[in-house]
Order: structure tokens, then C-alpha cells, then sequence
């Protein structure tokens, strides 16, 4: 069943991840399997902590938000935070 326009909600998807090559071919694989709620994502190289951060900013329901951020917290040493709006002004 497709969701309708009204159930998707704005949100805000925060990953870290330490900086291995296979995380991030990972993470890319995961990004591009939930290519139609992607809205836009950008990465932060974090040094100090020997990772990055992304922050990726999605339009979708709660289902489809717990499915990609399960998929992306299954992933050794990721960590991944989310927040769904609820109304916008």
C-alpha cells in the first residue's frame, strides 16, 4: 500500500560513522536503496573523533524512517540519531 503525500513528515537523519572504506560504501548502498525519501545529505569529516558526521534530510513516514535508520544502525561503529517534525510552520 502506498503511502499517501500527507502521511510523510520532514526529518532529520544524524550519522556517525569512524571512517572505514567499508562504512561508507555501506552507508552509500543504504542512501541510494531509500533514494525516493532522500531529499539531500551532506558529510562533515570530524578528525579529532576519526569519523564523520552525515546529515541527511529525508521526507517520509515513520515506517519508512525506521526502516532506514535500522538498516543504517545494523552497520559496525555507525550511530545514527533521528527527528521527525511534526507540523511545520
Amino acid at each position: 500500500m502506498q503511502s499517501s503525500c500527507a502521511d510523510k513528515r520532514l526529518a532529520i537523519v544524524a550519522i556517525f560513522s569512524a571512517r572505514t572504506t567499508c562504512n561508507n560504501s555501506k552507508i552509500l548502498n543504504i542512501l541510494n536503496e531509500f533514494d525516493d525519501i532522500v531529499m539531500s545529505h551532506n558529510e562533515t569529516l570530524v578528525t579529532e573523533y576519526g569519523g564523520s558526521v552525515l546529515s541527511i534530510t529525508i521526507r517520509a513516514t515513520t515506517n519508512e524512517l525506521g526502516a532506514f535508520t535500522g538498516k543504517l544502525g545494523m552497520l559496525p561503529a555507525v550511530k545514527v540519531k533521528s527527528i521527525m517534525f511534526k507540523e511545520l510552520l
